[in-house]
């Protein structure tokens, strides 16, 4: 995980150092990452930048931010529950991109409360603001030849073997990502989403797509992607929602 953070975060300019850091559990000096970004890089977001303004549905988010029937909150890291994080972009709305200090991962740290966040993919709001309301076709276009093209180029950056990765995708779509990944050569991919159209129209291409809120409590990932050497490459979607 920190290998990828790492080549990603270059990929896209950012400078890397070392600092020290008291474990938690006795005094031992350790080595953790913090993220310093570039003179520049600019933290400001549009999350309006690839929307569709002209659908009904735009004024309908709007509606619902102006009257706070959509909340943005703090979220601790999922993997080691801190709320440290280095801000990589943040929009006026209040959400907010960030890369935790204690363990890496780069995530969405400041974002919609649990219902909104459903609500927000399954009302079709999502698909007009970040898809431009753009066609099942052209959306899964987007994915297979545009999208994965920098995944890939990181995977390649950190010269991953495509036999031995195996590729999990929170929040999949309709699976071009995944399609792209399978002919790069990944051994084993698996999809999830909660939102069942693009889910339906992505199985046509890939098999390998289930509906699943990842979010949930009740969530529990393939037993079979384990570390058993393999390489175990997750692409968590909803952290860069808007970016």
């Amino acid at each position: 995980m920190k290998a990828l953070t790492q080549g990603i975060l270059r990929t896209f300019g950012f400078e890397l150092k070392r600092m020290p850091r008291i474990g938690p559990r006795d005094n031992t000096s350790l080595e953790i990452l913090v993220y310093d970004d570039s003179p520049e890089h600019s933290h400001d977001c549009d999350i309006y930048q690839y929307a569709n303004l002209c659908s009904p549905l735009v004024q309908q988010f709007r509606d619902k931010m102006a009257k706070a029937i959509y909340r943005i909150v703090p979220h601790n890291c999922p993997i080691c529950s801190s709320r440290e994080f280095t801000v990589i972009a943040r929009s006026k709305e209040g959400f907010s991109w960030g890369v935790c200090k204690s363990c890496g991962l780069f995530q969405m740290n400041r974002r919609f409360k649990k219902n909104n966040l459903d609500d927000f993919y399954q009302s079709g709001e999502y698909h007009v603001i970040c898809m431009n309301s753009h066609s099942d076709e052209k959306t899964f276009e987007l994915e297979y030849s545009v999208m994965s093209l920098v995944i890939i180029d990181v995977l390649n950056r950190l010269e991953m073997n495509p036999v031995n990765t195996n590729v999990v995708e929170i929040g999949c779509g309709s699976g071009g990502i995944l399609l792209a990944l399978k002919e790069w050569g990944a051994k084993r991919v698996k999809g999830y989403d909660i939102d069942d159209k693009r889910l339906d129209f992505g199985r046509e291409r890939v098999q390998e797509l289930i509906f699943a809120d990842a979010m949930s409590k009740t969530f529990s990932m393939d037993e079979d992607f384990d570390d058993r050497g393999q390489n175990i490459v997750t692409i968590e979607q909803r952290s860069r929602t808007f970016v």
